[in-house]
């Protein structure tokens, strides 16, 4: 991190951003292993469930939890995820570009990254980690916030129909899959048949299930 911020590949808000994410995984990971006394990787996103306090006592011995702080908006984890969310997507574009062969210059290349701070705290990505953390209902308020206000991708829009299903709101769940494959279908350079296919399949459910 710090070799490509020397060399402007990306600026300085996005080291610090990366050195953050590179920390959080390693405590993680430390975290962990200090409490299953060995190296293994048994943890969980999820709160504890309501139990007795003698299978409380079980699992706090088994499976090492995230705090609740750290599953909140503000938290160690979202912040995390607020990084490499638009981390990956800046790769993902990068390496498409790479793999259709279009034409980046060395000067363009080295440049394709240094402007973006890789850091996105929107409504788009706090219902993605909400919907990956199967809080539903918060999913759905943050993804639905997205769609008034944000520029949202066909992913999300496949993601807020994948938790409309959850919620048991069929009718909601077709529209946002229409919706997500009329835009994906809109975009002339759009080459990700998988994920067409994938919207199609969804929207059978939908309607399976409605």
């Amino acid at each position: 991190i710090e070799i490509m911020a020397s060399k402007g590949v990306i600026n300085k808000v996005a080291a610090a951003n990366l050195k953050y994410v590179a920390s959080f995984a390693t405590m993680l990971r430390l975290i962990t292993y200090s409490h299953n006394k060995a190296q293994a990787e048994n943890m969980s996103v999820f709160a504890l469930p309501a139990a007795t306090e003698a299978e409380l006592q079980e699992q706090t011995k088994q499976i090492f939890h995230l705090s609740e702080k750290d599953l909140t908006q503000t938290g160690g984890l979202f912040k995390y995820y607020y990084t490499t969310l638009p981390f990956h997507s800046k790769i993902e574009e990068f390496c498409k570009k790479h793999n259709e062969q279009q034409d980046l210059t060395t000067e363009e290349k080295a440049s394709f990254f240094s402007e973006d701070d890789f850091y996105q705290d929107t409504h788009e990505n706090k219902g993605r980690i909400h919907y990956r953390l199967m809080q539903y209902h918060q999913a759905e308020e943050e993804l639905e916030e997205a769609t008034k206000h944000e520029e949202v991708s066909e992913e999300s829009f496949k993601i807020l129909g994948i938790t409309y299903l959850a919620l048991q709101k069929g009718e909601k769940a077709i529209k946002h899959y229409q919706a997500a494959l009329a835009k994906a279908e809109q975009l002339t350079e759009n080459t990700n048949t998988e994920l067409i296919a994938n919207l199609k399949h969804q929207l059978g459910l939908a309607y399976h299930y409605n």
